[in-house]
């Protein structure tokens, strides 16, 4: 299916939210679909170029969401390293295809952040793109803003986030963004009280 795809295609993974997870009901459209498949590329590592390139990106995303959540009189989100580590950890998982697009071990990502953040609410958006930056970014906030699940998780009453995003060397984006709903870090972390 990957060769005969249209340039700037966008696969959206489905998005989880509390209290249970829910996946997009999307069908195939031209531009917008869901991949049920493991995809397998090689995946460019951060560094030079290529890590600033998927920092910008991820920033784009960050700014575009909180934008969006501006114009509804929501609070803007505040971003949070620590939850874009996972994020990053989670699209490189998808990039390297050791998981398919998607949500695979969000029980793990949400039990890794418990155990440092304390929150009562946790939403996942995951997609990919091949669009080139910042195309990458706007297309997968605007495809994301399309879908219920992901336009909930979004506008959310959520307080942190964090976004990540890993690139293949053929060019595909993934993207991983988490949301959780308190600020207040666990006791034995750093800035935790």
């Amino acid at each position: 299916m990957a060769s005969d795809e249209p340039s700037g295609t966008y696969r959206q993974g489905g998005s989880v939210s509390d209290p249970m997870a829910q996946r997009s009901k999307r069908g195939l459209a031209p531009v917008f679909f869901l991949i049920a498949t493991t995809w397998m590329f090689s995946v460019i590592h951060p560094s030079g170029a290529a890590a600033q390139d998927s920092a910008a990106l991820e920033r784009g995303v960050y700014e575009l969401v909180n934008a969006h959540r501006s114009t509804l009189g929501l609070a803007p989100l505040v971003y949070s390293e620590e939850i874009a580590a996972v994020a990053r950890r989670h699209s490189q998982a998808m990039a390297t295809g050791r998981t398919g697009l998607g949500h695979q071990g969000v029980e793990a990502r949400r039990k890794e952040l418990s155990e440092r953040i304390v929150f009562s609410r946790f939403a996942e958006n995951v997609g990919a793109n091949n669009q080139t930056p910042p195309l990458a970014a706007q297309t997968a906030v605007a495809e994301w803003l399309k879908s219920s699940g992901h336009r909930q998780n979004i506008e959310g009453q959520f307080d942190l986030t964090g976004v990540g995003i890993v690139r293949t060397s053929t060019g595909l984006y993934f993207f991983t963004q988490i949301f959780v709903s308190s600020s207040r870090l666990r006791s034995g972390t750093p800035g935790g009280s």
